[in-house]
């Protein structure tokens, strides 16, 4: 007897998403992903200056505000046809690093360990650490509930291996606060990096300024490769299941990005049906067949059939998967490859295998940000300047990434107010609804999961949707 599973809203996420199943002889049969809100960002962008989109797109997300700052003067500069100066780029790209990996810390410890890890295990704590007895004691005291209250399903139960986990969940706070002054440090402040403009960044860079960035950077790599990645791991090696759950079509695009330097630590790409091609904008299309928009992309909230306020993008009418998992396989990535065959994991679209590549995009990043630090040049330009009196007509197109994959911000200008602007974001590629007949990325990584634990709430869904870093607010801007 098949049974409906509703869960709304879904938790430790970005924004509003409800997820609705169908749930049969213990497997999903069919779901629905729904974006539930009209936030309406590209319309109030319309008739405005150009230049103010730099600071507005920003505000689409209170997570990734920089990444839609950098895409968005991506654009503006094709647009102004005014490109940034080397030392600009490679400041833009230390902003966009640092935020990528502190963004995977967040994903990671604060959105996913709950799901894995029992967290009542520091209440059974009798050793002498005096960090974790404070954390034992705050837990007792204040009772928070994302420690004690938990969804039915199998967890990490072992104390040592618990405790280590849990300690690292409040360390990655820490460091991502630091990561948040160093990025503040070039990009004025953060969130909502300022700096960023078309034509390059305005911060005035001392060496003082790139010897705490180095700190910070030194900060974040020994937790990267000390705490983020061997937890990764340990995840990994109690869940191998979820290598084969979760897994989408297959499909996957990423974008170059990180190309300051000269050839980009990113090389982009399509992967379609196991071929992989050149990315050609031409073959994008959005759908709005499922999402509450008429056939010319405005809001009709009452339209008959839709379930999501969020658009289906497609390429050559297929649904493709974007993220860290879709850079490491267009990339071909060969440390991403290693840690796999340390799992014996096969190289695809799964559960388990986006919380990996994540880990090795971050080993990836660190490695090019020193050689960033290593290449800026004091005493040359770090802008270009653009006459924003010029009543600009014209067209930009920017093609950037977010820690949960692909971004794309375009502009269209005339006369100096923009005409039209539109974003195609990371979490529409993955969570959009049905288009062109298909079900979206997600919705089929959903199909055929196993539920095996509670019936009102399922924890293995939960691990698939939040494998994907869910960004409901951006994609549905």
């Amino acid at each position: 007897m098949s049974k409906n599973i509703a869960i709304e809203p879904l938790t430790r996420i970005e924004g509003h998403l409800k997820v609705e199943t169908e749930v049969d002889n213990g497997k999903v049969t069919d779901v629905f992903i729904s974006g539930q809100m009209y936030r309406g960002f590209e319309k109030f962008l319309e008739n405005r200056h150009p230049v103010d989109a730099a600071r507005i797109a920003q505000r689409v997300c209170g997570v990734c505000h920089e990444v839609h700052g950098v895409a968005s003067v991506l654009a503006l500069e094709e647009l102004y046809k005014n490109p940034s100066p080397k030392n600009g780029n490679i400041l833009r790209d230390m902003i966009l690093g640092l935020h990528l990996i502190t963004d995977h810390f967040l994903h990671f410890y604060t959105l996913s360990v709950p799901d894995f890890v029992d967290f009542t295990q520091i209440l059974n704590y009798s050793g002498n650490d005096t960090n974790i007895l404070s954390l034992k004691n705050w837990v007792a005291k204040t009772k928070p509930q994302f420690v004690l209250k938990r969804n039915q399903g199998n967890y990490i139960t072992n104390t040592s291996t618990a405790l280590g986990i849990v300690a690292n969940y409040f360390q990655a706070l820490k460091i991502r606060s630091m990561g948040a002054s160093g990025i503040a440090l070039i990009g004025a402040k953060a969130p909502f990096a300022h700096a960023i403009l078309p034509g390059g960044v305005t911060t005035d860079i001392t060496p003082d300024k790139l010897m705490y960035y180095h700190k910070v950077l030194e900060a974040v790599k020994n937790f990267t490769v000390n705490c983020y990645i061997p937890d990764v791991m340990t995840v990994a090696k109690h869940f191998p299941e979820y290598f084969k759950i979760g897994v989408s079509y297959n499909n996957f695009y990423a974008n170059q990005t990180f190309k300051s330097l000269g050839n980009p630590l990113f090389k982009g790409g399509i992967l379609l049906n196991g071929n992989k091609e050149k990315f050609s904008f031409e073959n994008v299309k959005e759908y709005y067949d499922k999402s509450f928009y008429n056939a010319q992309g405005n809001p009709d909230p009452k339209k008959k059939g839709a379930y999501s306020w969020t658009k289906s993008p497609r390429y050559k009418g297929e649904a493709v998967e974007v993220g860290p998992l879709a850079r490491m396989i267009v990339d071909g990535n060969p440390y991403f490859k290693k840690l796999m065959a340390d799992m014996k994991a096969p190289v695809q679209s799964s559960t388990m295998a986006r919380h990996v590549a994540r880990a090795a995009e971050c080993r990836m990043l660190l490695d090019h940000m020193y050689n960033l630090l290593d290449s800026y040049r004091f005493g040359e330009p770090t802008i270009h300047q653009v006459d924003f009196s010029r009543k600009v007509s014209g067209r930009g197109t920017g093609f950037s990434i977010a820690a949960r994959g692909a971004l794309i911000h375009q502009i269209e200008a005339q006369n100096g107010k923009i005409t039209r602007y539109n974003m195609i974001v990371p979490s529409t590629w993955n969570f959009g609804p049905e288009g062109n007949g298909k079900k979206g990325v997600v919705e089929k990584s959903i199909l055929g999961a196993p539920v095996a634990y509670s019936s009102e709430n399922s924890i293995e869904v939960g691990r698939i949707i939040r494998s994907y870093d869910p960004c409901t607010a951006c994609s549905v801007h």
